[in-house]
């Protein structure tokens, strides 16, 4: 009886009593050994960049064999030097024997809008006034939105944004919603979708046909509302990208004050930044659309800027293509099948902000990094590889 059932590994006896000091000694020959790696700081020299600028990245470690910075290994480095060309999350991964762990934080690549402010300021200055701007970024974490004042808007309304953020951060997230809190515009449709959408509370959760991906890179959007058709068309980088028919007689654009990135009560919050936000009671021409998105991308992107501009030549020409990316696309390597987008199932009840607030994250539905297919996308392009870090 009383028998043990285990190891003992040691057993070492003393003829009179040990120093507290050596007894430690003795405990931290052994436990030092089993100790799990710990990241005691990770930083950044600067947070935000512009375009071409660079960012150290530094840590201090404890008890770590092996170290990776978004895959690469930097074992045996304190820092390295990065140049992000987009927004950029950055995770610094410790190994030993006995665990791993890991610590995060997120590069910003603010994008050139100094040709987006001057194209909006000449055509104000032309007789084409916005009713309210946003002049600085919105910086959204993914807890609680920025607020802004939408202004007096009412019936056919248009919505310019600069946007970029993370649709894997979450389930849905709000872009824009006004006093009429009834409505609103969504940076990632509810449920999943990694799509732009627009809802109508206890009405639907309205999706673009053909679907438009949310962007994590800097992108132009454009939501114009008919309110005498009840269609929304939705522009991407200066192209008409998709529509919605049909949408309830009940919906408006945001007006007055309310908040971008989430909805009223902080949830369905967005990750990302809101850059630029124009809003018109008049809705700018497709044209002047396609100015003001040249006018960013020509500062931003000039070289997507140029190769859309070249599709549009040969358009022009009697050459339209049957589809095309209008926004990048980023990919993580984890695959590029087509995600379903879901949507209520027949006779289910509508989805509402005040009805079904957060509903069991999906895991077949879609993988972080993968974007929902449209018929109106253009080129992707890779973020800056990593073992560009110097």
């Amino acid at each position: 009886g009383e028998r043990m059932a285990g190891t003992i590994y040691r057993v070492t006896v003393y003829d009179s009593r040990l120093e507290e000091a050596a007894v430690l000694r003795h405990a931290r020959g052994f436990t030092d050994v089993l100790h799990p790696p710990v990241i005691t700081s990770f930083t950044t020299t600067a947070a935000h960049l512009l375009p071409g600028s660079s960012a150290t990245l530094s840590w201090e470690l404890q008890s770590t064999k092996k170290l990776s910075l978004n895959g690469v290994d930097v074992t045996g480095r304190s820092s390295v030097t990065v140049s992000p060309e987009v927004t950029t999350p950055y995770v610094l991964t410790a190994w030993n024997d006995v665990a791993t762990a890991e610590s995060r934080l997120t590069v910003y690549v603010d994008p050139n809008l100094a040709g987006y402010d001057a194209a909006i300021e000449a055509d104000a200055h032309a007789g084409l006034t916005p009713t309210a701007r946003l002049a600085q970024p919105a910086i959204l974490t993914g807890s609680g939105g920025a607020p802004f004042d939408f202004g007096p808007v009412a019936g056919d309304v248009a919505i310019e944004f600069i946007v970029e953020g993370d649709p894997s951060a979450g389930v849905t997230s709000f872009l824009a919603v006004g006093e009429n809190a009834e409505s609103s515009l969504r940076f990632e449709a509810w449920y999943e979708t990694a799509q732009y959408g627009f809802t109508l509370n206890h009405v639907e959760d309205y999706l673009f046909s053909p679907g438009i991906p949310s962007s994590a890179w800097p992108t132009h959007l454009t939501y114009v509302w008919d309110s005498a058709g009840l269609v929304m068309t939705l522009y991407v980088n200066g192209r008409r990208a998709g529509e919605a028919q049909g949408v309830g007689s009940g919906f408006a654009m945001p007006a007055g004050k309310g908040w971008l990135g989430a909805n009223p009560d902080g949830s369905e919050a967005m990750t990302g930044t809101i850059h630029r936000v124009t809003v018109y009671d008049d809705p700018p021409t497709p044209e002047a659309i396609l100015r003001h998105a040249t006018a960013f991308l020509g500062a931003a992107r000039p070289a997507l800027n140029a190769y859309d501009a070249a599709i549009d030549v040969t358009a022009a020409g009697g050459k339209a293509p049957i589809a095309r990316l209008l926004a990048p696309v980023r990919l993580d390597g984890t695959g590029g099948e087509r995600p379903e987008a879901k949507r209520p199932s027949p006779g289910s009840s509508p989805r509402s902000a005040s009805t079904a607030r957060e509903a069991p994250r999906s895991t077949s539905a879609r993988r972080p990094g993968m974007a929902p297919w449209s018929s109106f996308w253009r080129g992707i392009r890779m973020p800056p590889r990593a073992r560009s870090w110097r």
